[in-house]
């Protein structure tokens, strides 16, 4: 499959997943399995009805896959990557928006923003 093949169908697999509230990709651009165990989970939460865009940068065994998220709060997204980085905007303009990157058991990053501000976290 070409890269850019890849690359598509990884977006739409991580759209179709966050119609249900969820999101599982893999760097490389194939999707994790659904028994799969995510590495990282990205929380978006806030006020009612915020809309947030995101792009995450996934890197995984050398490799790394820019994905690009969007909807409204409340909202899980399950990676298989071994480091992430993301950019959250609040696109609604007002309230807030909080964001928690969490690996496995230990490690997490926590951020928020109100009003129309962004969110960055990274976590490794």
């Amino acid at each position: 499959m070409k890269p850019r093949t890849a690359a598509r169908l990884a977006a739409a697999i991580v759209m179709l997943g966050m119609s249900h509230g969820r999101g599982v990709a893999g760097a490389g651009g194939e999707a994790a399995p659904e028994d799969a165990t995510p590495s990282i989970v990205l929380t978006i939460s806030g006020s009612p009805g915020i809309r947030f865009t995101a792009r995450c940068a996934l890197a995984r065994g050398g490799a790394e896959e820019t994905v690009e998220l969007q909807g409204k709060v409340p909202a899980r997204h399950e990676f298989d990557a071994d480091a992430l980085r993301c950019r959250i905007e609040n696109r609604s303009g007002t309230g807030e928006l909080q964001a928690e990157a969490r690996k496995g058991s230990g490690a997490f990053s926590r951020s928020s923003a109100t009003g129309g501000g962004a969110i960055v976290l990274s976590i490794r």
